[in-house]
């Protein structure tokens, strides 16, 4: 992806960035307080020693290759946001950005980060479409950033026929044994991105002449695949659902009366 320099968001698709700097300057006290307010940190559970609470400014982001609607820029207003870095190969390249006053609202300061959290190919994931739950579930899985880490393509054929290096991630999400989704809705669409959409974008270009058997090997992906994508009901049950909803409204409302924050 190219970019023009956008001065209202200096550091978003941005390669010149050290997040890391920009978090330890732009840190502020009380991270655990509002993690645990928010329903994200239990009485048992470890600090968050790598989570930053962080000031700055929101902006709506309009991007078809993201799964977030707006960035924050660190240090240019008094927007708090939960800061988690996205590392790679040792770097912090970017960083998940949550609004501490609707954990609802995210987004990220670089762009450049594909996916945070982890898992193993050929291993059961949870591949989270609501970081806050991904937070108050111990980061048990992964959130996927940029749509282009959905089934990351290493390699590709420029017009000039010579192989360029096009991406870069560290593992890929289809090739899990078992992919938990958190709603029918979000298995939908992890059944899309994750097989549908790459099964037509790699099909050979002489298939394109003949649509029904296409659409026939792009059913049977579909099937194969949709025995391994799924909710899990013990995790994702609708009263869990409910009572998470209920916590995210309790503190919402604390804080627009001024009780908390």
């Amino acid at each position: 992806m190219s970019f023009e320099f956008d001065p209202e968001v200096p550091y978003f698709r941005s390669d010149d960035v050290n997040v890391a700097e920009l978090l330890l300057t732009h840190g502020k006290a009380g991270c655990a307080d509002v993690m645990s307010l928010s329903g994200l940190l239990g009485e048992d559970d470890d600090d968050p020693s790598d989570i930053t609470l962080v000031t700055g400014r929101f902006m709506p982001l309009i991007s078809p290759d993201f799964n977030y609607s707006a960035t924050f820029s660190p240090g240019l207003d008094d927007d708090v946001a939960l800061a988690v870095p996205v590392v790679r190969d040792g770097q912090t390249i970017d960083a998940l950005c949550i609004c501490a006053d609707n954990m609802d609202a995210w987004g990220a300061i670089t762009g450049r980060g594909g996916m945070i959290g982890h898992f193993k190919e050929g291993q059961p994931v949870r591949i989270y479409a609501t970081p806050w739950r991904w937070l108050s579930r111990q980061r048990d899985g992964v959130v996927v950033l940029r749509k282009d880490a959905y089934s990351p393509r290493q390699f590709a054929v420029d017009a000039s026929g010579a192989v360029i290096h096009i991406n870069r991630h560290e593992a890929r999400l289809a090739n899990a044994s078992i992919i938990y989704a958190e709603t029918s809705e979000h298995a939908e669409e992890l059944l899309f991105r994750l097989f549908e959409k790459p099964s037509l974008e790699d099909s050979h270009p002489a298939l394109a002449s003949n649509p029904a058997f296409l659409e026939q090997q792009t059913r049977s992906v579909i099937e194969r695949a949709s025995k391994r994508v799924g909710i899990d009901a013990d995790r994702y049950d609708v009263g869990a659902a409910i009572e998470e909803l209920a916590v995210k409204s309790v503190v919402r409302r604390m804080k627009q009366e001024g009780i908390f924050g």
